[in-house]
Order: structure tokens, then C-alpha cells, then sequence
């Protein structure tokens, strides 16, 4: 346990966005999102337990650090977690990065980052996915829904 808290200590002095995620709350994370508990690498028990909800997963997840994956692999952070996290609304699930590569943008959901951490999964499957969307959007085979910036602010 010592060797988590120096390293939850050397992130936060980064000033690293770190987030806690945890398996029951589904006020973020409906069931729907999150890969079936049946399909983890676990002891038939604990699967049963975790989907009955009598056990739980919690995790961190260091979104910096995610971040800092994407732009090292040639992708632009547009917009941080910071500045989507300060957008927020009470009310609103908020996105917590928007990425670009070439002229395809997209914005990250704290689903997504929810994934990550819960699903054991490295930064390495979200960064595949966006980059599959990004040869779609490159080859014309995707038809795309645009957003447009402040969006948002004309419809509410």
C-alpha cells in the first residue's frame, strides 16, 4: 500500500487530474457501459459478487497521464480534463478531453475513462479506438454528426 500512496503523491504534486471510479456507482456509469463482470479473469465467486454488487472495484485512474499517451502518439489535447471539468454542469456527465489527430476531433466521456480504470484496460484500447475513427473519417466511409463549438450554450 505504501507504494501506491508515493505514487497517488508524486501525481498529485504534478498536478496530475486523478479520479476515482468505483464499480457501484451507477449515477455515472449505468451496467450497460461496462463489460459484463462474467468475462473477468477472477474467481467464479468474486464474478458473482461483484455483479450482485456485495463486492466492489475501486480504482484510479491518473487522466494526465492518459492524456499525455495521446499526444505522444501524435494526437493534439484541444481541450483538458480541467477545462472540461470546469465546464461541467451539476446536472451533466462531463467529457473529460477533446482530442485531434489530422481533421478528426472527438471528445472523451468519463464513461470512457470509467472503462479504463474499472475494465483493467491500458490507455493503449482507447487510443486504438480513436485511432480507428480517425481512418474512417480519413477514408470517407463514416458519415459524422458535427458538434459545433458552444453548442451547447444555443439549445439550453
Amino acid at each position: 500500500m505504501s507504494k501506491f500512496k508515493e505514487r497517488l503523491t508524486v501525481w498529485r504534486r504534478a498536478g496530475d487530474i486523478v479520479l476515482p471510479f468505483d464499480s457501484l456507482d451507477r449515477s455515472l456509469f449505468p451496467v450497460r457501459d461496462l463489460a459484463p463482470y462474467s468475462i473477468f479473469p477472477i474467481a467464479e465467486g468474486a464474478r458473482v459478487r461483484l455483479a450482485s454488487g456485495a463486492m466492489r472495484l475501486l480504482a484510479l485512474l491518473n487522466v494526465s497521464m492518459v492524456l499525455r499517451y495521446f499526444a505522444s502518439r501524435g494526437w493534439a489535447v484541444v481541450k483538458t480534463a480541467e477545462q472540461h471539468l470546469e465546464e461541467a454542469d451539476e446536472t451533466g456527465v462531463p467529457a473529460l478531453a477533446t482530442v485531434r489527430k489530422g481533421r478528426f476531433w472527438t471528445t472523451l466521456s468519463v464513461q470512457l475513462f470509467a472503462r479504463l480504470a474499472l475494465e483493467g484496460l491500458r490507455p493503449r484500447a482507447l487510443l486504438q479506438m480513436c485511432e480507428q475513427l480517425a481512418s474512417l473519417d480519413e477514408s470517407g466511409d463514416m458519415d459524422t454528426y458535427p458538434v459545433f463549438r458552444d453548442e451547447a450554450d444555443v439549445w439550453d
